[in-house]
C-alpha cells in the first residue's frame, strides 16, 4: 500500500526567515512550525489562513519566534484548535516568548 505525500513551503525557505510548512500524508495534514519575525507581516498569516482549517496537528521543532512566533496568533485569532506536539525543551523554552 502506498501513500501520497505532499510537502508545501508556506514560507521560510531562507535561513533568516520564519519557518512554516505543510506536510500532507494521504488525508492527514501536519503544520510544521509556524514562525513569525519581528516585522509581524500579516501576509504570512494570510497565506496560512487558507489552509488552517485542514491542519490536523502542529509539530513545533524549535523554541524561538522564527519557528513558533505565529502560534499564539493562530490559536487566538485564526481558531487553530488541533493537537500540538513538541519536545519538552521546545515547550518549556517556547513559554519564554
Amino acid at each position: 500500500m502506498s501513500s501520497i505525500v505532499k510537502f508545501e513551503g508556506i514560507w521560510g525557505v531562507g535561513s533568516e526567515t520564519p519557518h512554516c510548512y505543510l506536510l500532507t500524508v494521504d488525508d492527514f495534514t501536519f503544520l510544521l512550525d509556524c514562525g513569525w519575525d519581528e516585522k509581524f507581516d500579516k501576509d504570512y498569516i494570510d497565506r496560512l489562513s487558507k489552509a488552517i482549517n485542514h491542519v490536523d496537528c502542529v509539530l513545533l521543532s524549535f523554541p524561538d519566534p522564527l519557528h513558533l512566533g505565529a502560534f499564539p496568533y493562530l490559536v487566538g485569532k485564526c481558531q487553530l484548535s488541533c493537537p500540538v506536539y513538541a519536545t519538552i525543551p521546545v515547550y518549556k523554552n517556547g513559554q519564554m516568548f
